[in-house]
């Protein structure tokens, strides 16, 4: 039976971006900011320009920011501006928003979890990634902790990219 599942807020609102990627027949979007219905209601103007979501597909590769909170996150913007510029790749990045302590559920229990081809993570969950992964850099386990995943073929990669911007601010 073909459905459309919209969630509500800020948890909800990559299943409205990523409506095709998961072959739901159709998503909706408010006229512009100041329209939406309800919280997590994307603006017309994001869902084309930003997402591109009328370009998404089931083959379309995901990559997210993980943190709470997380809405205010650039990324999205950064990394969805770097695939078009770079012809167009077939990607998509969003922020998703996941409480404390359920990074691990999040990524093994749900179908975009299950999709997600690499995550960068911030706080509060950069431990718990650490131990989520079945490949670690070595600076990422002197650290303690990992802001990178990537899906690999033995599962999930982590590395740690905090502390060069720390080793060059010291060093500036």
């Amino acid at each position: 039976q073909p459905m459309v599942a919209l969630g509500m807020g800020p948890a909800g609102l990559c299943t409205r971006i990523l409506a095709p990627v998961f072959g739901a027949a159709f998503t909706f979007a408010a006229l512009d900011d100041a329209s939406a219905a309800a919280p997590g209601q994307v603006s017309v103007d994001s869902m084309v320009n930003l997402y591109r979501t009328p370009k998404l597909s089931r083959s379309t590769s995901l990559f997210a920011v993980a943190g709470s909170p997380v809405g205010h996150s650039k990324s999205p913007l950064i990394h969805n501006s770097a695939f078009v510029s770079e012809g167009g790749v077939d990607a998509v990045y969003v922020a998703l928003e996941i409480p404390k302590g359920r990074l691990e559920e999040f990524l093994e229990s749900t179908m975009l979890g299950n999709k997600l081809s690499g995550l960068s993570v911030t706080i509060p969950h950069k431990e718990e990634a650490l131990s989520l992964a079945n490949v670690v850099h070595h600076v990422c386990a002197s650290i303690g902790a990992a802001n990178t995943l990537v899906r690999v073929d033995e599962g999930w990669y982590a590395s740690n990219t905090d502390w060069v911007g720390v080793v060059d601010s010291v060093d500036a």
